[in-house]
């Protein structure tokens, strides 16, 4: 008797990933997008400059100085960009991290990278883009950090939705067909 054993068509480490590495990069990075303007909120609130300084400086990127003297749109542009770049970092981590990496790993990984976000946005991209945030997130650079550090705990969360996104169409158990010659 010959034994043959069929697989299924994706197995786990066959699956696409594409779908599964963006929404849990988006997701990831969302939440630790959230979790720095909850944190810029309060920090600036508690450095008498207003709860929405923060996205009135990044709003600053297309306004210009102008940016603080104005009202809603600023701060919702803001908003927008802030969540959209914390989305695409978020991604590009989950591209870096496997799905399979223990919680604690993840953890201290999502902060080491969010750390080097936070010198490369803070240091190099926005003193060219947005000299106006530049120039005032030097008088606040200990809350910048902080933020930063709390969206690379958020980013650990990225291989618990990796795998909770993965796509898990059949069991992946292997049938087993028996052949018989008469």
């Amino acid at each position: 008797m010959a034994e043959v054993i069929l697989k299924n068509r994706f197995a786990s480490e066959e699956e696409p990933l594409a779908p599964e590495i963006l929404k849990a990069g988006a997701v990831s990075g969302l939440a630790g997008g959230v979790l720095m303007a909850v944190w810029a909120m309060f920090a600036t609130l508690a450095l008498g400059l207003g709860p929405f300084a923060v996205p009135q400086l990044i709003g600053a990127t297309f306004r210009g100085p102008e940016a603080l003297l104005q009202g809603p749109t600023t701060i919702v542009i803001g908003v927008v960009l802030h969540l959209l770049v914390s989305a695409f970092f978020g991604t590009l981590f989950s591209m870096l991290v496997r799905r399979d990496t223990p919680r604690g790993i993840a953890a201290l990984a999502g902060v080491a990278f969010s750390l080097g976000v936070f010198v490369l946005m803070t240091f190099v991209v926005m003193p060219v883009v947005n000299p106006v945030m530049s120039s005032r997130v030097a008088m606040m650079i200990g809350t910048v950090l902080v933020m930063h550090v709390l969206y690379g705990v958020a980013l650990g969360t990225t291989p618990i939705l990796r795998r909770k996104f993965a796509r898990r169409t059949e069991q992946l158990v292997p049938t087993k067909v028996t052949i018989s010659a008469v």
